[in-house]
């Protein structure tokens, strides 16, 4: 790492070192706080964690079969960069496999689901009307959240198998593309329009929506002047 950066460890209970060290640097990875090009050291990730290298250097593996680090042997451990090619190509399949399982993901979604994800974005549109800063973090949450559902409760896991295979080199994008412009109440309503047509059971216009949502996102982050392809 190239700066100090201040790790984020989620909490959770009967979590190993490995698991502990894969979640803190996920979370700084994807959240941008080590950026693109970036130098990991496991002495340095160790000593900031209070654990030894082992776990770190087991989690660091885990990422690189992500495609969140790149490992070289004798050169060193590097975050990736984002490519233009990588970002067009994740985006049209995240566009693809979402709009296919919106057919059976309408079947199984509860209202329960519905009224979960509509108040975090609600809660966010009334903070932003209010003047009040909506962390980008929380909004990449939210966004992460409902697009994930849309596949998890789908019928179809083949297309759930795959989802899985990319969800967290789209996770880095879509935070990218939210972090980098202000654009969040576009963003907000697009979600909030989302819900509804998943609400009214409308299938073509939660496809719709969905497409134009995702070509939107995409956009936000190729248009970056700082953003290096």
């Amino acid at each position: 790492m190239t700066r100090q950066t201040k790790l984020i460890i989620p909490k959770k209970k009967a979590q190993n070192l490995t698991d502990v060290a894969y979640d803190a640097i996920k979370h700084m990875i994807i959240y941008n706080e080590i950026g693109a090009g970036e130098f990991l050291s496991e002495n340095v990730l160790a000593q900031a964690l209070n654990m030894s290298r082992t776990p770190v250097r087991e989690a660091l593996k885990i990422l690189a079969s992500e495609n969140l680090v790149e490992i070289h042997n004798g050169i060193g451990i590097f975050v990736p960069n984002i490519t233009t090619r990588e970002v067009h190509e994740l985006f049209e399949v995240r566009s693809a496999l979402e709009c296919a399982a919106v057919k059976s993901f309408l079947k199984n979604v509860t209202e329960e689901d519905l009224t979960e994800m509509e108040k975090s974005w609600i809660e966010s549109k009334e903070k932003l009307e209010a003047g009040i800063e909506v962390s980008y973090e929380d909004l990449a949450g939210s966004d992460h959240k409902l697009h994930a559902l849309i596949l998890d409760k789908s019928d179809n896991l083949i297309m759930q198998d795959i989802m899985h295979s990319i969800r967290q080199r789209i996770q880095r994008i879509q935070a990218l593309s939210i972090s980098k412009f202000p654009y969040q109440s576009v963003t907000i309503q697009q979600h909030l329009d989302i819900i509804q047509a998943i609400r009214e059971k409308n299938e073509e216009e939660v496809k719709r929506l969905l497409a134009e949502h995702i070509l939107f996102a995409e956009n936000n982050v190729l248009k970056d002047p700082d953003f290096h392809l």
